[in-house]
């Protein structure tokens, strides 16, 4: 993943990449109601932005994560049954 420095290609990225359930854990993670993250976000706010790319390329690290570790089990598991 390339480090992105300027505010603005980070919005762009959280616009491209962000999901219904990314405004919930960026209100979680600034302490208030929904509607305010989302504008913060909006606005602009570096903090919000900066939290969001963070909500956001966590989630997308996370599920491939979990991706692999299924993929491995699934795999051990079709061997196993093959050798049956």
């Amino acid at each position: 993943m390339t480090k992105v420095e300027n505010l603005s290609e980070l919005f762009q990225i959280c616009e491209r990449k962000k999901i219904k359930g990314d405004v919930l854990i960026l209100s979680k993670v600034l302490d208030c109601s929904q509607s305010a993250a989302f504008f913060r976000y909006r606005r602009g706010t570096p903090q919000a932005v900066k939290m969001m790319y963070n909500i956001v390329t966590g989630r997308e690290e996370l599920v491939e994560r979990l991706r692999q570790q299924v993929l491995a089990e699934n795999g051990e598991k079709e061997i196993k049954q093959f050798w049956k």
